[in-house]
């Protein structure tokens, strides 16, 4: 574009041609919907991604969203065909683990999804091709995906930490998801699962093999695992 065809666009002369504003859009990173209307995109979608924990550094490590870009513009595309009006996103009436035990309610763990889906109108989705869960707020609508596991523990723990990410409000622009988030999900999925009132109130010293199966059971989590203090 010329300078004086820049000009002309900027003091109104003429108008910018789809192509120029895609062009303007990919070059400074911002959307075409913004662009059009001076507003966010209701459509967008922000995520917060598992990161992997790092046992000799202590430290969380950013995954690699590429491995699963595929999937998740999948889901974004069934959200955005779906509801091409977003609503107004609704926030979340529980704040605290405490909240979510009760909102949830007694043995909440054996229907997890179900549950949340029911009494927090979050979508839960198992998808084939995601290599990390994900938190995802796309067309107006929570949604926590899922890589497909048989392991019962694993999928509870992964639900319980992206809710806490949900309630923590970490989702951002895919490009500028952070790690420092991680600990802190860790912790409420922790509480939320096994509180600590709870495991300190076992006398563990004389617990027997079938009492912790039982727990094990109750709880649907095997153990607080590490940055969850």
């Amino acid at each position: 574009m010329t300078p004086d065809t820049l000009s002309r666009a900027l003091n109104g002369s003429r108008g910018f041609a789809a192509s120029e504003l895609a062009r303007v859009s990919e070059v400074f990173g911002i959307s075409m919907y913004w662009l059009a209307t001076g507003k966010e995109d209701p459509r967008r979608s922000l995520l917060a991604a598992r990161h992997e924990y790092d046992h000799e550094t202590g430290l969380h490590k950013r995954v690699d969203l590429e491995k699963s870009a595929e999937a998740r513009e999948a889901i974004e595309l069934v959200y955005q065909q779906g509801f091409p009006e977003p609503a107004e996103l609704v926030p979340l009436r529980v704040r605290t683990p405490e909240e979510m035990r009760a909102a949830l309610g007694s043995g909440f763990v054996i229907d997890f999804a179900d549950r949340i889906e029911r009494e927090l109108e979050i979508d839960v989705l198992r998808f084939e091709g995601l290599h990390t869960a994900l938190s995802l707020i796309v067309a107006g609508r929570r949604c926590i995906a899922l890589q497909p596991s048989p392991n019962w523990f694993y999928q509870n723990w992964s639900l319980a930490h992206e809710l806490g990410h949900l309630i923590l409000g970490d989702q951002t622009d895919p490009e500028q998801v952070a790690a420092s988030t991680e600990s802190a999900a860790n912790r409420f999925a922790a509480e939320l699962l096994l509180p600590e009132t709870e495991m300190r109130s076992i006398e563990w010293q004389t617990l027997q093999a079938e009492g912790l199966a039982e727990l094990l059971w109750e709880w649907g989590s095997p153990r607080r695992p590490s940055g969850s203090d």
